[in-house]
């Protein structure tokens, strides 16, 4: 598979005159977390917003949807860890023991939050494709 592009804006953050003229530019900072986030969602994305906007990630308006989805997907696998660990794997209905529907959506929920946060590079496989500006090192003598 071959490497993605590094983002325009990375690039000129870095100085680089390789800045490709046709990759669109969206404006905007990806803003507050919506009001009615809350809970598991709500530390979900000020941990997300606040570890990439550190590494030097450029998050805008665009990426909103992407990254209230990563909450509310991380809000649902705790909610239902929490409906497994109260009810179990196992439920009983009219037809006889059946696999706890919470399971479902736990496992559904985690594939979401991995896929979103693999795009952001935010796990061990995904971060040598996302590439961020070096930060310049310092002299501690430059300023003599």
């Amino acid at each position: 598979m071959a490497r993605p592009l590094t983002p325009n804006a990375i690039l000129q953050k870095r100085g680089s005159k390789h800045a490709r003229t046709n990759e669109p530019e969206f404006a905007g900072s990806i803003g507050d977390p919506p009001e009615d986030m809350e809970g598991v969602a709500l530390e979900t994305w000020r941990q997300f917003v606040d570890e990439l906007t550190e590494a030097g990630v450029v998050l805008t308006q665009i990426d909103r949807r992407n990254v209230i989805n990563l909450c509310e997907a991380a809000q649902h696998c705790h909610d239902a860890q929490e409906d497994i660990k109260r009810s179990g794997l196992k439920a009983i209905t009219e037809r006889g023991e059946t696999k706890n529907q919470s399971f479902t959506i736990q496992t559904t929920a985690a594939t979401t939050f991995l896929r979103i946060s693999s795009a952001y590079g935010c796990t061990p496989a995904s971060r040598g494709k996302v590439t961020v500006p070096t930060k310049p090192k310092t002299n501690k003598f430059a300023d003599l």
